[in-house]
């Protein structure tokens, strides 16, 4: 059996993003080790997992509640709960994740998301250390710092890297991990946005954003979350 662990699934979630015809090799993979009649609790692990990734969240619960019980099985658990929308269940799980000895900063950025869609968001804010970008008018706000303007995207009605902005969570993410060596840095950056606010200004805020090592976006639109695609993890 080859390791099972978070870089593995990445390796996954990477290879399928760049080949999409490997998602019917994950698929006949997981039909065909459903199938077994036994496994071991490190192949249920492997399943569940597999399971959430594809999408099958009802099945990836059932196959996660019956695994090793390790950190990886309750994180994905825990994620599962979410897109099943048991919200209590998931933030519990992710608790748990993190006391077996799962990344700490994976699990409080996934219960910040949890109390996001729960409505509350301070609570959510309180407990990520996440830039917050927002748009007044022309100006880019980071953290209520001046960071540029949009008048440049709106005038060519075409998307760009906004310079001043990147430059500034470039040097967030620089300080970070000078504060945290060793550790994965998270990316997270909350967008917050008015309604009236053109998509490309704000695919080229979210495009600079992940440009400066910020590719997990959260966005909050006229004070209400707004339901996001999301990342792979």
């Amino acid at each position: 059996n080859h390791s099972f662990g978070p870089s593995e699934i990445r390796q996954i979630c990477t290879t399928i993003s760049e080949d999409y015809s490997q998602l019917g090799i994950l698929r006949d993979a997981v039909t065909e080790l459903a199938q077994g009649t036994e496994r071991s609790p490190a192949q249920a692990v492997r399943l569940g997992v597999s399971q959430y990734l594809l999408g099958k969240f009802s099945e990836a619960w059932e196959t996660l509640s019956h695994a090793d019980g390790g950190a990886l099985a309750i994180f994905y658990l825990a994620k599962t709960e979410f897109q099943l929308l048991r919200y209590d269940d998931s933030i519990a799980h992710f608790a748990a994740a993190k006391a077996a000895g799962y990344d700490g900063d994976q699990c409080q950025i996934s219960t910040a998301e949890v109390l996001r869609y729960q409505g509350k968001l301070q609570e959510a804010m309180d407990m990520i250390d996440a830039p917050i970008v927002s748009i007044a008018g022309q100006a880019i706000l980071v953290d209520g710092a001046p960071a540029g303007n949009t008048r440049a995207v709106e005038e060519s009605k075409r998307m760009q890297r906004i310079d001043e902005l990147f430059n500034i969570l470039k040097g967030k993410r620089e300080v970070w991990r000078q504060l945290h060596p060793g550790k994965d840095f998270p990316g997270v950056v909350v967008l917050q946005i008015d309604q009236d606010v053109t998509a490309v200004v704000v695919k080229s805020v979210f495009q600079t954003s992940a440009f400066a090592g910020f590719p997990n976006v959260s966005f909050m639109v006229n004070g209400a979350s707004k339901t996001p695609g999301g990342t792979a993890q």
